[in-house]
């Protein structure tokens, strides 16, 4: 192989290097980005309560009842005229919960986040730091 031809070759490389380098970057960023709601989370507990109950079996959605499992798209399920209050107190107590489990993780995202851009930017190709001027003359 020529040196034209490795040269050619280790650029192209190089190339491939910072491509993989900022896809990684950005995949870390968005890792750890602090998300919008814990809306998820809450319709898992809507899931699990209905389920718990057997109002899955009472669903007027056909679908549902076939399944077998509450699958409640929203946070007033289909069947949220058979829940009795005690049940929709529950819900409200594990929503509490959850968000503010939530707002503990995404201060704790946030943080990591914050770090991680900082470190990032400071590790930008092209940025050289620069020294400190020491107070005593050399020589």
């Amino acid at each position: 192989m020529e040196l034209e031809d490795e040269v050619k070759m280790l650029r192209r490389m190089r190339e491939d290097v910072i491509t993989a380098a900022r896809d990684m970057k950005a995949a870390l960023l968005d890792l750890y980005a602090p998300r919008q709601t814990p809306r998820p989370e809450v319709l898992t507990a809507v899931q699990l309560l209905a389920s718990g109950e057997g109002f899955d079996a009472e669903c007027p959605n056909h679908a549902r009842r076939r399944a077998g499992l509450c699958q409640a798209d929203d946070v007033e399920p289909e069947c949220a005229p058979l829940w009795p209050e005690a049940l929709w107190e529950r819900l409200d107590d594990m929503a509490v919960g959850i968000a503010l489990s939530a707002v503990c993780a995404e201060a704790g995202r946030a943080a990591i986040h914050a770090y991680i851009t900082r470190m990032l930017e400071s590790a930008a190709p092209g940025r050289k730091k620069r020294s400190k001027p020491t107070a005593r003359p050399r020589g």
